[in-house]
């Protein structure tokens, strides 16, 4: 057996497998309806008995797994329902022909079998048969689920049979062998005669009679069975069968402990009368029924009559004691190498048990060995199946982690190179499915909330994963939006290189399409919102550099008292107005005033004292030439730091700034009242004594009072400090 059922699980050992195919031509969505409703019919009770047959269907099963029906006979093939179209009378004997040979497939172990004809009308559909239902189409219907009621009936009288058969073999000690496929050639020329071999047959008839108990809705037979087959599989050292024994022991145990199934919510099935709570409680009708021919007794070893050993038998295991027998059940799997199947089945069925019993970190030791059982070559769809169902298994247990890690390795999967037609769209999509499990959110609000949660080297590598998968894709929009996440949340993270190459990356993909900020929805729903760029640019080191004259910023001390006078933080007016001077030269356009210009509006006004000669020389000097921006701050710059500190006594310097403050505030130039504030600062700052600043207060509310208005249109006071030039910003 070469190809697993991921989908295994403890309760299907009570199921009878049924498989559903069409055949012929049949619309696909027409074949999915109607198997949906087949599929419905999932237990049916046995009339006149308090028994509950469980049916497991399929819509595809590989002929060769059919062969190992007698090792487990939950994987035996014991019904087929087929499906197909047929719209004309001459159509209907090469259908009838085609059913048959479907039914050879599976010959060897059907218990019985159905046809749906859809669209024969006439004499043909009149006809009354058991085994053929005809429909005018696949919308005329209605009793679909009553003949699959019947049909399930009917195999469940075929399997009592079968048992009862079993149960009462009395064919001395001629008992048949039963047999795995790569047996076969190992027992050819033993000696038959052999107690060995008769202990042999008898453990694997005794096991194979638990599992037709266990179909049938006979529990604690089943488990009494189990046990005894055990015991006779042990002795003689027959590994394959007693590990089969033990899981069978196990999934009885398990049936008993937990009737609502261990699949989870999509597998979960209502308990029938074969649960624990009336197992307890009922008189077990199945005895009364196997209790036959109570001399059936004989040297053959298989009795008839198993209620007399139902008190020695230890029945059903403990929750622990089914873990256990679990383990040793899969270790005897692993001395074969023909049963990896098996084994990797076995160890499924065991972590939905644990995922139950919250018992996680025994749950991964059997994932782990599951990861390393060698099924030999499989094919690229089976390696994304089984690395996707080990991934629901490790989020079944809670290891989100690893479960976003193997969901990783099936998307890499989809795309592998031996693949001629790679599944980008697949991939994507079990690549957004990792993100939780990486703590990974593409929502950008999530990463300024504190702390970076999660292995950034991963994340990074997931992140550029779905950027190529989306350009592979053909959604260069996508790509641009992923790019623009990882380089705002990442960027902590990046070398300079690796932030060098995704920045040309996001170029390039920008030059095709554009990035936007409306939110990106996904067919499955999710949206990407928008990604604003609030880490970037950066100010990674900058340089001192020493400004000029011009442009160096001085500080300027605070009174209180003037406080009350005028709000010094009030924003300086951001215009002075328009220069009566158009014409002014490149030097003063550029930097504000050359070296030259300075001197020379230097020299006016220390050779000259009266308010002309300064409001002449303020005027010449250049800075009216400034545009109106810049003549308040250039003005204030020039006259403290450059003429009045260097070319004037402390004695002189206060009359000669409140003359200065009257020219700055005449008609003429038009300045601010922040010029005049702060040229009155420095010269209140100046005096020393007590008696002048009060002074110097009363002449700066006099300015106020005579000529100066607030401005109403301002800027932030903070921009007369200007930051030094060499900053370098990236």
């Amino acid at each position: 057996m070469s190809v697993p059922d991921y989908m295994q699980c403890a309760e299907d050992h009570q199921t009878v497998l049924v498989v559903v195919q069409p055949m012929g031509i049949v619309p696909e969505d027409q074949f999915f309806r109607i198997y949906k409703r087949i599929t419905s019919v999932s237990q049916v009770s046995i009339r006149d008995s308090q028994r509950v047959l469980f049916i497991r269907y399929r819509h595809h099963y590989p002929p060769e797994n059919n062969e190992w029906g007698d090792f487990q006979t939950h994987r035996k093939v014991v019904g087929l329902i087929s499906v197909t179209s047929c719209t004309t009378a001459k159509e209907w004997p090469q259908t009838s022909d085609r059913f048959h040979g479907q039914k050879e497939v599976f010959g060897s172990t059907l218990y019985d079998s159905r046809l749906l004809v859809f669209g024969l009308q006439g004499e043909v559909a009149e006809q009354q048969r058991t085994d053929v239902a005809f429909y005018p189409s696949y919308d005329d219907c209605p009793d679909v689920e009553k003949r699959v009621e019947d049909f399930v009936e009917s195999i469940f009288i075929v399997l009592e049979s079968k048992r009862l058969d079993r149960a009462t073999d009395k064919s001395g000690d001629k008992i048949q062998l039963l047999c795995v496929p790569f047996e076969k050639k190992d027992f050819v020329g033993l000696d038959t005669d052999s107690r060995h071999y008769k202990k042999r047959c008898q453990g694997r008839m005794r096991k194979h009679v638990g599992d037709l108990c266990l179909q049938a809705g006979m529990l604690q037979d089943a488990l009494v069975h189990y046990h005894m087959a055990v015991e006779l599989l042990r002795s003689v050292n027959d590994f394959l069968w007693l590990g089969a024994a033990l899981e069978g022991l196990c999934s009885a145990s398990v049936i008993f402990h937990y009737p609502g199934g261990t699949a989870g919510k999509s597998g979960a099935r209502k308990p029938g009368v074969s649960s624990a709570a009336d197992a307890g409680k009922r008189h077990r009708p199945g005895a009364q029924e196997v209790l036959i021919d109570p001399g059936a007794l004989t040297t053959n070893g298989i009795s008839a009559d198993t209620s007399t050993e139902i008190g020695r038998a230890k029945n059903c295991l403990s929750q622990e004691d089914i873990i256990e027998k679990y383990k040793e059940a899969i270790s005897y799997y692993g001395k074969y190498k023909s049963a990896g199947v098996i084994e990797l089945e076995a160890c499924i069925k065991a972590v939905r048990v644990l995922a139950i019993q919250k018992r996680a970190m025994e749950a991964s030791e059997f994932l782990q060995n599951a990861v390393y059982i060698n099924l030999g070559q499989l094919s690229e769809e089976e390696k994304i199946q089984r690395y996707s169902v080990l991934s629901e298994l490790y989020e079944l247990i809670g290891f989100h982690r690893k479960s976003a890690f193997f969901k990783r390795v099936a998307a890499m999967q989809c795309v592998a190179p031996t693949i001629p037609e790679p599944g980008w769209k697949a991939c994507y999509k079990l690549l957004l499915e990792t993100l939780p499990g990486y703590s990974l959110s593409l929502d950008p609000k999530d990463f300024s909330k504190g702390t970076h949660r999660g292995w950034a080297a991963v994340q990074l590598r997931l992140l550029h994963e779905l950027v190529y998968a989306s350009r592979r894709m053909g959604n260069p929009g996508l790509s641009v939006r992923h790019l623009s996440f990882l380089l705002q949340t990442m960027l902590d993270f990046l070398s300079d290189q690796e932030k060098k190459e995704v920045t040309q990356s996001l170029e390039n993909y920008t030059s095709k399409c554009p990035g936007g900020m409306e939110v990106i929805s996904l067919p499955d729903g999710l949206k990407l919102p928008p990604v604003p760029f609030t880490k970037l640019p950066i100010v990674s080191n900058f340089n001192y550099s020493f400004a000029s004259c011009l442009k160096a910023p001085t500080h300027f001390a605070v009174s209180n008292a003037a406080c009350k006078r005028a709000t010094l933080y009030d924003p300086p007016s951001c215009l002075i107005g328009t220069s009566p001077l158009n014409n002014f030269p490149e030097c003063h356009r550029q930097e504000g005033m050359c070296h030259a210009c300075l001197g020379k509006s230097s020299g006016q006004i220390s050779s000259g004292s009266q308010h002309g000669r300064i409001s002449e020389a303020v005027q010449e000097s250049g800075v009216v030439c400034l545009p109106a921006e810049q003549q308040e701050e250039r003005a204030l710059s020039c006259l403290l730091n450059g003429w009045l500190l260097s070319s004037h006594a402390e004695s002189s310097r206060s009359p000669l700034i409140f003359r200065l403050c009257k020219t700055l505030a005449s008609p003429d130039l038009r300045c601010s009242h922040w010029a005049v504030i702060v040229l009155v600062r420095q010269c209140y700052n100046w005096e020393e004594t007590r008696v002048k600043k009060v002074l110097v207060s009363e002449q700066m509310e006099q300015l106020f009072k005579g000529f100066l208005t607030p401005p109403t249109h301002c800027k932030s006071p903070g921009s007369f400090l200007t930051p030094a030039d060499g900053i370098q910003r990236r």
